[in-house]
């Protein structure tokens, strides 16, 4: 059949031994071979017929030899690749990096490769078992906190956060201060006495600045839950001394005020 020749003479004398050697052509295994119909097996590719007594019919039949292509994929993602290619085939496979994750490294039969702009590698005429392994790091973003003179913001500088974290920051004035302004990304968010980054996916920063409070002001601070509802105003407010402070507190649909304190003193409010 196709993929082979055999090797053997087309006639024997009555009585004669005649030894024949099967040929598979590259990429070629045998895979049967019948000697007058019944199967033989051979011996570093051949057999013997002895003591010819009769006309004999050899019949050799082969397949394309085939390769296992394993795949070692460690935490934070995959790999598509096929199990199995035949000897000479390509074979491509694409690395697929779970969300949050980037790829490591990526070896073939243990020497490191470079996968092209889509993940993907293609390794050429293949001629033996594969094996492909993979691994994965969870990236991380910076987060940049500064603070100006007159207060402080907590955690300083450069913080490190896993892709998908969360990271909370403390502003304090000093004495005597109040905070003027908190910005995000460039973004003012007010007065505010904390923040907190939630699903971080990008680098970001966030900076606080500070005012020395006016004579005969006092400083009150306002802070409310990062879900569930508002509090208005918010943040860092200024009255004068004596004047009274007003305030509403509105939840969300679905949520309902839990406490409420002044100076760590529970108060109730009006209707």
């Amino acid at each position: 059949g196709n993929g082979g020749n055999i090797s053997v003479e087309s006639t024997a004398n009555c009585g004669e031994d005649v030894t024949f050697t099967v040929v598979p052509e590259t990429c070629y295994e045998v895979a049967t071979v019948t000697v007058n119909g019944a199967p033989v097996a051979l011996t570093n590719n051949q057999d013997t017929i002895t003591n010819i007594a009769a006309d004999q019919t050899i019949n050799v039949t082969f397949s394309p030899v085939v390769y296992e292509i394993a795949a070692i994929v460690g935490n934070g993602g995959n790999i598509n690749v096929a199990s199995t290619a035949n000897c000479g085939e390509d074979v491509t496979f694409t690395v697929i990096p779970d969300n949050c994750y980037g790829i490591a490294s990526v070896t073939v039969n243990g020497t490191e490769v470079t996968l092209n702009a889509n993940n993907q590698y293609t390794i050429n005429n293949v001629t033996e078992n594969q094996t492909i392994n993979v691994t994965f790091n969870q990236i991380s973003y910076t987060i940049t906190a500064s603070a100006g003179n007159g207060g402080s913001i907590t955690p300083n500088g450069a913080n490190t956060v896993t892709c998908g974290g969360s990271i909370s920051y403390s502003i304090a004035p000093a004495d005597g201060y109040m905070i003027s302004e908190v910005l995000v990304d460039g973004q003012s968010i007010g007065s505010q006495t904390s923040y907190t980054f939630n699903d971080v996916t990008e680098d970001h920063t966030i900076s606080a600045t500070f005012e020395l409070i006016p004579a005969g002001q006092i400083v009150i601070t306002v802070n409310a839950d990062d879900e569930g509802g508002t509090v208005s105003p918010t943040g860092t407010q200024t009255i004068t001394e004596g004047d009274d402070f007003p305030f509403t507190v509105t939840p969300d649909a679905c949520y309902e005020i839990g406490s409420v304190t002044v100076n760590g003193t529970e108060v109730t409010l009006n209707a």
